[in-house]
């Protein structure tokens, strides 16, 4: 069979890669196919999310069925809390309304262990009494992943860290000897639809919190296109001009867009490309 270096492709010859790449082509070696497999489609929208079990504040057992049969927003938080950690939960939990309107449900993940985390909660609501003037105490549910199986499945630390150090395994009730190196997991939002399906990736540095309202807006692009075959510009908002999904010079079903549509003309290299059909949103 080829190699980890063949199958994997390469943009430079090996004797300008650089140290780091080899170790991880050396770690992929004697990697379990399936976690390697886990990881690199984490990070791909498009593919289906896998369930998981582990240990929550609500006691919801499983990730599908804290989503139940909506759309999922789920949050992933380092082992430990920071001001910024604080602020993500507590505002998530008083952005709650707005996810519900758009029947969404909000899940967290930490490598904490369950104990931590239910600490944690009276810290949010405090953090959030005095940076906000209301208290918000998270009633969603945030899974403990005190071993770190399902983060490094999820793409969420390192990849040579996650092959070493992590068992397989799904479930966090398998053995707790295996534990991160380092606090900082990656903190990523990932947007998964009812199908299943992931959606959306967000990514930020430690230092910089979630936008909420960017997140809503994605959401509202997401579920409108699923009902009506639409794509939404840069900096589109609700109520604006929307593209037609199905793309120029198509014929639309009046009965499935029933606002206002305007026809435009749009030239890719001088070579006539074909009517792009826009829908102002009702």
């Amino acid at each position: 069979p080829a190699s980890p270096e063949t199958r994997m492709g390469s943009c430079s010859s090996s004797a300008e890669q650089s140290p780091e790449w080899h170790n991880v082509m050396h770690i992929l070696k004697d990697a379990d196919p399936q976690l390697v497999y886990d990881i690199l489609n984490s990070n791909v929208p498009g593919q289906k999310v896998k369930n998981f079990r582990a240990p929550s504040t609500t006691g919801h057992p499983t990730l599908f069925g804290a989503f139940g049969s909506r759309w999922g927003i789920l949050m992933s938080q380092p082992k430990e809390f920071s001001p910024v950690c604080l602020s993500e939960l507590g505002m998530a939990e008083e952005y709650l309304p707005e996810f519900r309107k758009r029947k969404a449900r909000v899940v967290g993940l930490s490598c904490s262990s369950i104990e931590e985390l239910k600490k944690r909660l009276e810290d949010i609501r405090y953090f959030t009494k005095m940076t906000r003037g209301a208290a918000f105490q998270p009633s969603f549910p945030i899974f403990s992943d005190e071993n770190a199986s399902i983060s490094a499945s999820l793409g969420l630390i390192p990849i040579q860290e996650a092959l070493t150090t992590c068992p397989t395994t799904r479930s966090c009730e398998a053995s707790a000897s295996h534990t991160i190196k380092t606090n900082e997991t990656f903190r990523k939002v990932f947007v998964i639809d009812p199908s299943r399906k992931l959606r959306v990736i967000m990514t930020y540095p430690m230092e910089t919190g979630i936008n909420f309202n960017e997140i809503l807006r994605v959401l509202d692009s997401l579920r409108l296109a699923s009902k009506k075959a639409l794509s939404t510009p840069a900096n589109w908002g609700k109520g604006k001009v929307c593209f037609a999904a199905d793309g120029g010079g198509v014929e639309l079903d009046k009965k499935r867009y029933t606002s206002s549509i305007v026809q435009v003309r749009c030239r890719v290299h001088d070579s006539l490309r074909g009517d792009i059909l826009l829908f102002q949103r009702s």
